[in-house]
């Protein structure tokens, strides 16, 4: 037991003596100088953590031998005493030192120590140069003061002869010829002390028995009766090149003012930690850090008024090597030449893409880069699969795509070259040579900062370098900034141009995202292109509309109107994989595929084979091209034109989403309109997305579509019809998604049949199911105002047509069936057919062709058609009472401007107009003869009305709007239009008919006369006729041709007159007279 605490004991004590830290010395000089009170006070900052004895010495020569001789840990030392010590020659005292001083590092420096050449103020001694002959104290030999002095001396040109030397009790005696004098000073120092002390010499001086006393101090000596000579600033680079441990420094001394200095320092030092005892890093670092941190506390803790050194002055003109537990402290200060961690990143980072343009650029093609991207790791790692493929070249483009982007980057590297090199010159240039440095704490960013602003101000916010080089570096990056600048400008000019260019002749595009592709061209797709780019349309804001064509122009797009339009122009076949691939058509919304020319020359063909190559493309997807989130191919719209009629199957088996039959569109609108006055105002407003009503396809199961959330899902079509109204809805359609139709190709199917998925106003019973879609017509709020007048004015148009004989004129590839149409209805259709030019000579011996077709007569004339004609057959043409103008056959104006395809049909009018209004009474009623015109081109409207046609119906027009509706509706919404106007058996569930007032009434059996709006739609959901539009006579408060779905007061609280007329939809058997 008593072993076991012996043992215990004994182990406590080794870990106390461990423990105990050993203790410091450090060697400072006499008690009455500068130098013992701050080793005092460096002690006392240490004190806790350092053990420090501080010890007297003769000054700094004697610490320098007591450090090398490893008695002292530390010591104070005169900077230029250690200079001195490292390159001492045969004769100096300090030669003795030469072999063993690099085993001395400094630590820091603590203060200047100031070389005072003091005289009397009433001498007559004003500069350096004047001290040549006179009595002079230098101080002992082997102090700081004497070599000083006779640093000052020899560079001054004044040698040892050339002054009296008074050192010694015994100058005193003989060479001031003072020998009483020199017994008071012997009595005074004692028989042991022969030299003298700078105190008394400074009473001597003050005596007049010396002339100036030189003095090396870090305390400022004088008094009222005395004055210190100034060092020129001349003088001081002299000094410097010959001794480079001088600094010059302006100095405030009480009652002389601001007097300039040179000065030396007071250096901390210690033995390397190499050497045998030396002082460890850890410990340099401690003593350091502390001293920085309580410089004002080092001061305090000194009675001598000492300037202690604060910040980089610390380490500044350090002669010595400096300790590398210092060092390390120092640099982490940024005192010292510095780059951190993260500056290291830039660096490499940029240095990574300096060495990346060179080897993509002007090294690209050398045998070793060429070797090297063959190498197997290389290949493996940028295989076409690989992420690190997709990363490096997403790199690539960022950093060396464009020229622009290289000299970008190159720029960018030699701005941050310059940031650091003006940081670690100055730094540098501060340190060797005792200036200020204007980047003192300044960090990478701050000098970015400083940097951009002066190269883009010239202001250099009072921070500006020192060194010439620096200077030059300064001006170098604003010179290469200015001349970048100007490269890029110029380049991102020509580029710009050169790619707008490109650009409009179709040779370069963009990257394409949502957008709409409309593969071909025809005198339809300019007004197509406005309509999809319009601000109303449901085209998102990031996506364009893009045509794929061959065309004959160099620049197709250019001067349609376009400029600023969201359109794009790809040159080539739009069934080319490639340029498919280059559109990127699976990020497309859909695809439009129209008949141009050179496909219908190719009986349309191309059409069916672009069609067929989408479909495959967008199957045949690599994996890295399929769209992110649920893309099916089978999905993705695609609407094409039916020229011919005999290709429908071609198309439906190219998986054609829906087919726009131009004949099939092309007899509707005709025949509907001449049925139907008014009806083009009406479509246009409904099916253009920039009036004031627009059509759109809503989910049953949004009820925040609406003003107020209503809830539809379950409820009858009549009670829907009605509350919708309340938010200024008008319901026109419920599609039923379950059934089959949606996605159906065969779309020949454009009648409403029994099994038809639309239901509307003849099924006010129809329960709104949750997958329904509703077709409602809404304010559009991105534009105002109505749609263009057709109707030539707002007087009654009415017509009997069971006694109305139409004259029909032309006979392009819908006249036919129009013809039959029309017949259906009037008493009688006599259709005027020009023969063609291969007609007539077929014909020549039979200048005129009479077909009869039940009440169809068909006159076939190689007769040129003018009023001489007209009267030559009054007797054929004296019933009639209105007629329907063809325009020219497709074939003989696909190769015709769009302007002037009008022409003949406009001229024709004009005679028929003129034929009417004179006095030959040609035709049944002259004075009301009604003649609508097909109008190819819509801003020719004005023209229709000045040359007489009551009614012009664009047909371009609405098919443009029928090809854009399917594109984002799926073709639910022009279907639902088509089929309303369907005049074929076939149809069997509603027709959109117009009305008159009081048909309208005997239609519902209830009075409608001086009813609003929405009693109108109240009153004939009652009855299954679905309202839809008036159609006013005379009232000066609209504008609009016909009022739909009002949401303005005028609109609302109009009232039906006797003369207007109604839009509705009804069951084709109870269509009732118009």
């Amino acid at each position: 037991m008593k072993i076991t605490r012996i043992f215990g004991g004994f182990f406590a004590l080794l870990m106390m003596i461990g423990s105990v830290r050993a203790e410091l010395t450090i060697a400072t000089a006499s008690k009455d100088g500068a130098y013992y009170p701050v080793g005092k006070a460096i002690a006392a900052l240490l004190a806790e953590e350092i053990p420090i004895n501080v010890e007297v010495s003769d000054g700094s020569v004697d610490n320098i031998k007591l450090l090398l001789a490893r008695k002292r840990d530390l010591a104070i030392v005169q900077s230029d005493i250690l200079h001195r010590a490292k390159d001492a020659g045969s004769e100096d005292n300090l030669q003795q030192f030469s072999d063993e001083i690099g085993d001395i590092r400094s630590l820091l420096s603590l203060f200047p120590e100031y070389i005072q050449i003091v005289v009397r103020k009433d001498s007559v001694i004003r500069s350096l140069l004047k001290l040549h002959g006179k009595r002079l104290y230098i101080g002992l030999p082997d102090s700081g003061t004497r070599y000083n002095a006779e640093d000052l001396l020899h560079a001054l040109g004044i040698n040892g002869q050339q002054f009296t030397e008074v050192t010694y009790i015994e100058d005193v005696r003989s060479k001031l010829n003072q020998p009483d004098l020199a017994e008071e000073i012997s009595r005074i120092l004692g028989p042991e002390q022969q030299a003298l002390s700078t105190t008394i010499a400074l009473k001597l001086l003050k005596a007049g028995h010396l002339d100036a006393v030189f003095s090396t101090s870090g305390r400022l000596i004088g008094g009222p009766e005395l004055r210190h000579l100034p060092f020129k600033n001349k003088l001081a680079p002299v000094l410097r090149q010959q001794f480079e441990y001088y600094g010059l420094t302006p100095v405030e001394i009480p009652g002389e003012g601001t007097i300039p200095l040179l000065f030396t320092r007071a250096n901390l030092v210690a033995r390397s930690p190499e050497s045998v005892q030396g002082l460890s890093d850890s410990d340099a670092e401690l003593i350091v850090r502390k001293i920085h941190e309580n410089q004002l506390g080092l001061g305090k803790l000194v009675s001598s008024n000492l300037d202690f050194f604060f910040g980089d002055r610390m380490v500044r003109r350090m002669t010595h090597n400096i300790h590398p537990g210092a060092e390390n402290y120092f640099r982490s200060r940024n005192m010292l030449p510095h780059v951190s961690p993260w500056e290291y990143v830039i660096i490499v980072l940029l240095v990574f893409i300096g060495l990346t343009i060179i080897f993509a650029k002007a090294a690209r093609n050398t045998k070793f880069v060429v070797w090297l991207l063959q190498m197997r790791p290389v290949t493996s790692l940028y295989s076409e699969q690989s992420w690190f493929k997709r990363i490096w070249d997403v790199y690539l483009k960022l950093t060396c795509a464009t020229a622009p982007r290289i000299w970008s980057w190159l720029f960018a590297i030699t701005a941050v070259t310059v940031i650091y090199s003006i940081r670690l010159i100055e730094k540098t240039h501060s340190i060797a040579n005792d200036v200020e440095n204007p980047f003192s704490g300044t960090g990478f960013l701050d000098g970015a900062v400083w940097l951009l602003t002066f190269a883009i101000t010239g202001f250099n916010q009072d921070i500006y370098p020192n060194t010439p080089f620096a200077k030059f570096l300064a001006v170098l990056v604003p010179v290469l900034g200015i001349i970048l600048t100007l490269y890029i400008l110029i380049t991102k000019t020509y580029s710009a141009d050169r790619e707008k260019e490109l650009q409009a002749r179709g040779i370069s595009f963009p990257q394409f995202n949502n957008h709409i592709v409309i593969c071909g061209w025809n005198d339809r797709v300019p007004n197509l292109l406005k309509d999809l780019t319009s601000t109303a349309s449901p085209l998102p804001s990031s996506g364009k509309v893009v045509v794929i064509a061959d065309h004959d122009a160099d620049k197709p797009l250019e001067g349609l109107g376009l400029e600023g339009k969201r359109v794009a122009y790809m040159r080539g076949r739009s069934s080319d994989y490639k340029i498919l691939e280059d559109v990127r058509i699976e990020h497309a919304i859909g695809a439009i595929v129209v008949a141009g020319q050179k496909k219908i020359e190719d009986n349309n063909y191309r059409s069916i084979l672009t069609c067929t190559a989408i479909r495959g493309s967008l199957r045949s997807l690599p994996e890295e091209r399929v769209p992110k989130g649920d893309f099916r191919p089978d999905d993705f719209p695609i609407i094409a034109e039916l020229y011919f009629e005999e290709n429908r199957h071609f198309f439906e088996s190219s998986e054609v989403d829906k087919l726009v039959s131009l004949k099939s569109v092309s007899v509707r609108l005709i025949s509907h309109a001449a049925l139907n006055p008014g009806i083009s105002e009406l479509l246009i407003e409904l099916m253009t997305f920039s009036t004031s009503q627009v059509a759109k396809l809503i989910p049953a199961t949004e009820p925040e579509q609406w003003k107020k959330p209503i809830q539809v899902v379950d409820r009858t079509f009549s009670e829907v019809l009605q509350d919708l109204r309340k938010s200024d809805v008008l319901l026109l359609s419920a599609y039923e998604k379950s059934q089959p139709g949606l996605q159906d190709t065969k779309s020949d199917d454009i009648d409403f049949k029994e099994s038809s998925p639309y239901h509307f106003g003849s099924e006010m019973d129809y329960k709104i199911k949750e997958t329904d879609l509703l077709l409602v017509v809404r304010r559009n709020k991105k534009t105002v105002g109505g749609g263009k007048k057709f109707l030539r004015d707002h007087t009654s148009v009415s017509f009997d047509y069971a006694n109305e004989v139409v004259l029909l004129i032309g006979n392009n590839w819908a006249g036919e069936e129009i013809a039959e149409v029309l017949s259906k209805h009037a008493k009688k259709v006599i259709q005027l057919v020009p023969l063609s030019k291969e007609d007539e000579s077929n014909n020549a011996e039979h200048p005129e062709i009479v077909e009869e077709k039940k009440n169809i007569t068909i006159l076939r004339t190689n007769q040129r058609i003018d009023a001489q004609f007209y009267t030559k057959n009054r007797d054929r043409f004296s019933n009639v009472t209105r007629a329907v103008i063809l325009g020219p056959s497709r074939e003989d104006t696909d190769s015709m401007s769009e302007i002037f395809q009008d022409d003949q049909t406009i001229m024709h009018a004009k005679m028929l107009r003129r034929i009417a209004d004179g006095d030959k009474q040609i035709f049944a009623d002259g004075k009301h003869f009604h003649i609508l015109a097909e109008m190819r081109y819509v801003d020719n409207l004005e023209l229709f009305h000045h040359s007489g046609i009551d009614q012009p119906v664009p047909t371009n027009r609405l098919i443009e709007q029928c090809l854009a509706q399917m594109v984002f509706n799926r073709g639910v919404l022009s279907e639902f239009f088509l089929k309303a106007m369907s005049y074929s058996d076939k149809n069997k569930k509603g027709r959109l008919k117009r009305m008159s007032a009081m048909t309208l009434a005997k239609r519902i059996e209830m009075e409608v006369e001086g009813a609003n709006y929405d009693e109108l739609l109240r009153r004939c959901s009652g009855k299954d006729v679905q309202f839809v539009a008036i159609q006013p006579v005379k009232d000066s408060k609209i504008e609009d041709p016909v009022i739909l779905n009002p949401a303005d007061s005028h609109g609302k609280s109009h009232r039906l007159g006797r003369d207007d007329y109604v839009f509705v939809i009804v069951k084709p058997d109870d269509s009732g007279a118009t």
